[in-house]
């Protein structure tokens, strides 16, 4: 029950994380597409590299409780992003 438990709880942080990723993404897209000259898709790629760090943190530290070698974590991060 206890692991059942950690298991949920952990998925929700994920869910919630990733939501929040991908509000940042959104905005960001809206924003840039709205305030600058780029096609639709250039502002969406440049929403999605700014909102890989701070999904990565929220990630790292709220979903997955993780605290070692964040350097190294997020080229890996990246990569599967890609």
């Amino acid at each position: 029950v206890m692991r059942h438990r950690a298991v949920k709880s952990t998925f929700l942080r994920f869910v919630i994380s990733g939501g929040t990723g991908f509000v940042i993404f959104y905005v960001l897209a809206l924003v840039i597409g709205s305030l600058t000259d780029l096609a639709e898709g250039a502002a969406a790629f440049v929403a999605t590299l700014a909102a890989i760090p701070p999904t990565f943190l929220l990630q790292r530290s709220f979903t997955f409780r993780v605290e070692d070698r964040p350097a190294a974590r997020f080229a890996g991060y990246l990569a599967l992003q890609f």
